[in-house]
């Protein structure tokens, strides 16, 4: 929430929490982990859909937050 309050429009703001909850739910759906064997193995194709959906989401946040390096 705390990086969140950075972003100013509130539907913004909403939708990348909603992606946030997404992309938890999709690790914990699938193995991303490689210590987690007792769930589904995330598919070797999905690799860069799942990373995209991460790194966008950070990229988002840092560069919100006046984190984000040039």
């Amino acid at each position: 929430e705390a990086l969140l309050a950075h972003i100013e429009s509130v539907p913004l703001r909403d939708a990348v929490r909603a992606d946030m909850i997404a992309v938890t739910e999709l690790g914990n759906t699938f193995r991303v982990r490689h210590h987690e064997t007792h769930i589904a193995e995330l598919p070797e194709d999905a690799y860069d859909y799942f990373t995209g959906r991460v790194v966008t989401l950070l990229h988002i946040l840092l560069d919100e937050s006046g984190r984000l390096a040039d």
